[in-house]
């Protein structure tokens, strides 16, 4: 862009909208340095950038004795964003939600807390060969022989809305964080228990507050794997 004005004056250097992301607009200052080497508070006021919109940064570099001051400014309409993460764990074995029904059919005896599994499939219908402790092959192993772990699956699904006021935030934002929620705008979120509400942020971005909500999911939808509502509820 061809620089518009006199040294010491602003101008402007771009001017981005989106639909879905909002509104930047930069503003620029070369300044020649004083002999003391060093800005004042006026130098670094911000210009007038022509519409309703918030600073959001400013940043000086200095090279050949003249100051170059960009002030960033950030005008947020933005749709609501949704996020769905999801993750494993490896856990114990005796902490698996089935572990009494799996050591009833599987497991011969428990030692030292670890479950001791039998080698055989006591139905015969596993259809997997392997080798015992002595060497020996073993066909229709159990499925649980052997294992101590599993994989205990995890999700977190994040929802971040921008306000243009502060009193338009939710009052419970933060009231509503460790209890059993339901997830906004989440579809086909489950039965009651299934997510609750881990964590809730907000910033101030532009001339908005940006506040995102995050809930984790239980690890199971069936109801002896729900969030408990006698601890969250």
């Amino acid at each position: 862009m061809m620089r518009l004005g006199t040294e010491a004056e602003a101008y402007m250097i771009s001017d981005d909208a989106d639909i879905a992301n909002g509104r930047t607009i930069v503003w620029r200052k070369q300044k020649v340095m004083p002999s003391s080497m060093k800005l004042v508070e006026a130098d670094l006021a911000p210009p007038n950038p022509g519409v309703p919109c918030g600073l959001v940064s400013i940043s000086v570099q200095c090279e050949g004795g003249v100051a170059d001051i960009v002030w960033t400014f950030r005008s947020e309409w933005g749709y609501p964003t949704y996020e769905l993460q999801g993750s494993t764990s490896q856990e114990p074995i005796t902490s698996h939600r089935k572990y009494q029904q799996l050591y009833e059919k599987y497991a011969v005896t428990e030692r030292g807390g670890e479950p001791v599994w039998m080698e055989k499939d006591p139905d015969g219908t596993s259809g997997t060969t392997g080798l015992s402790k002595d060497g020996t092959v073993v066909t229709n192993i159990s499925p649980l022989y052997g294992v101590r772990d599993y994989l205990a699956a995890a999700a977190v699904y994040r929802y971040t809305k921008y306000y243009q006021t502060r009193g338009d935030i939710p009052q419970d934002l933060v009231s509503k964080v460790g209890k059993i929620d339901t997830p906004l705008e989440l579809q086909n979120p489950g039965p009651v228990g299934r997510w609750l509400r881990v964590g809730a942020n907000i910033r101030q971005t532009g001339d908005a507050f940006q506040v995102t909500i995050s809930w984790m999911a239980s690890q199971s939808e069936l109801k002896e794997g729900l969030w408990k509502s006698e601890i969250y509820g």
